[in-house]
C-alpha cells in the first residue's frame, strides 16, 4: 500500500513538473517571436529613415515600392522577413507631420500573418525622417 501511495505522489509531482516545462517552452517561443519582430521593426525603420533623407518620400509605401535596401533584407521575391523558419510581415505607414514641414512620421509594424483579418501585431516602432532636400 505504501508503494502504491508513493507511486501516485511521484506521478503527481512529475506531471506538475512536465506541465510547467511545456508552458516554459511555449512562453519562450512567444518571447523569441517578439524579440525577432522588434529587431526587424528597428531594422526596417533604419532602412526607411536612411533611404528617404535625400529623396522624395512616397505618399504610400507598399511591397511594390519598398526601397531596394529593404527588398534586399526581405526573403527573395517576397514581402516578408523569414527568420527561424517563421515569416514576419512588415507594414510601413508614412505620415507628413503637420507641425514641422520637413518631418515625416514613420510607423513600422511587424505582423505574424499577411491575412488582415487574422493577424497578430508582434512589434511596432515609430521614427521620424528629417528631409535634407
Amino acid at each position: 500500500m505504501e508503494v502504491l501511495v508513493s507511486l501516485v505522489l511521484v506521478t503527481i509531482i512529475l506531471t506538475t513538473f512536465f506541465s510547467f516545462f511545456s508552458q516554459t517552452v511555449f512562453i519562450s517561443d512567444k518571447n523569441e517571436d517578439k524579440l525577432v519582430a522588434f529587431n526587424l521593426a528597428s531594422k526596417t525603420l533604419n532602412i526607411i529613415e536612411e533611404q528617404y533623407k535625400k529623396q522624395p518620400i512616397p505618399t504610400t509605401l507598399y511591397c511594390g515600392n519598398f526601397p531596394i535596401e529593404l527588398v534586399n533584407a526581405l526573403s527573395p521575391s517576397t514581402c516578408f522577413f523569414k527568420q527561424n523558419n517563421k515569416n514576419y510581415y512588415p507594414k510601413i505607414t508614412l505620415t507628413k507631420d503637420t507641425d514641422y514641414l520637413n518631418l515625416t512620421i514613420v510607423h513600422v509594424q511587424i505582423f505574424d500573418s499577411e491575412d488582415i483579418t487574422n493577424r497578430k501585431l508582434l512589434s511596432e516602432t515609430y521614427g521620424y525622417i528629417r528631409q535634407e532636400i
